[in-house]
């Protein structure tokens, strides 16, 4: 399977599409894959703020992408870079 769609969203689209982990997508997994989100690299950073957010995000503030993957429980991703596109500081 070839996704290309930035560093920053394959691993959104292979768990909204069902791919990844058991622990994560629960009964709605079609193909369990433990590598989505993990071993990620790109140029993540041109234009905004990088950050791993340890609590999920208030809806309440404007991040342009912060899907459910920016906080998940458990944690797919041990060291995620999100990009906002926003420069929020977190």
């Amino acid at each position: 399977m070839i996704v290309a769609c930035g560093a920053n969203w394959v691993p959104l689209v292979l768990y909204k599409s069902g791919c990844g982990l058991r622990e994560f997508l629960g009964d709605r997994l079609l193909v369990e894959n433990k590598n989505v989100g993990h071993n990620m690299s790109g140029d993540t950073g041109a234009a905004g703020a990088e950050a791993y957010f340890a609590d999920p995000i208030d809806d309440n503030i404007d991040v342009r992408g912060a899907e459910p993957y920016a906080s998940v429980y458990p944690r797919p991703w041990p060291d995620l870079s999100i990009f906002t596109g926003k420069g929020v500081p977190y």
